[in-house]
């Protein structure tokens, strides 16, 4: 599956975003995943503190894994002090659609359906 991972690397660390970047990096790799493309939005200004901080480096990653690995994933980052705070969503496939998913759908019960009908 496909998603997205935006995290917020302190400002404190202003000479530590590049090894906490790969830090976040491997991972995701440990996870099982494979990172797709990454974004630094540099530094900006947050809109509360957190944890004593007012600005931050944002980071989008975008990367596949399978949904399982998340819990390791989301525990990881959720320990590391470097991480101000991270968020993670799935995103949808390139060139899926609502019908591709109702298709897919209707497949995966007929096929259950046969299989029912095998077993009666």
């Amino acid at each position: 599956m496909l998603y997205e991972l935006l995290y917020i690397i302190s400002q404190s660390l202003e000479t530590e975003v590049t090894s906490t970047k790969e830090k976040v990096n491997q991972l995701i790799k440990e996870a099982g995943g494979k990172i797709l493309k990454e974004e630094n939005w540099g530094q900006k200004k947050l809109s509360y503190p957190i944890k004593g901080a007012n600005q931050g480096f944002y980071v989008l990653t975008e990367f596949e894994t399978i949904p399982s690995s998340l819990l390791s994933l989301k525990e990881n980052l959720r320990l590391s002090s470097e991480i101000l705070r991270y968020q993670i969503l799935k995103k949808k496939n390139k060139g899926e659609t609502k019908e591709e998913k109702v298709e897919e759908s209707k497949e995966s019960l007929d096929k259950v359906n046969e299989g029912l009908l095998a077993i009666e």
